[in-house]
């Protein structure tokens, strides 16, 4: 799943256009600190985003079962339980 396929997903679920704009790495920082979002915490961020960004973060693994003690759901079934989240 990329970020694309979350605001697809997203724009399905929720009935309204979701756009993956693809910032660049100093856009987003700059935004998140702007946003009053301390530097250590947007450097994870960006750290993470680019690990899903370069499409290294593909994948589940048997340690997702284990940490949740229970199947990992779709996508999709996450943002359908949460809609009072998304809008």
């Amino acid at each position: 799943v990329d970020y694309y396929d979350v605001a697809s997903l997203l724009t399905e679920e929720l009935g309204k256009t979701i756009e993956y704009r693809r910032p660049g790495a100093l856009r987003f920082i700059f935004r998140k600190v702007i946003e009053g979002n301390p530097l250590p915490f947007v450097l994870v961020m960006t750290g993470l985003y680019s690990v899903i960004r370069l499409g290294k973060g593909g994948g589940l693994t048997p340690d997702a079962r284990q940490l949740l003690a229970r199947a990992p759901i779709p996508l999709r079934q996450f943002i359908r339980d949460h809609l009072e989240c998304w809008r």
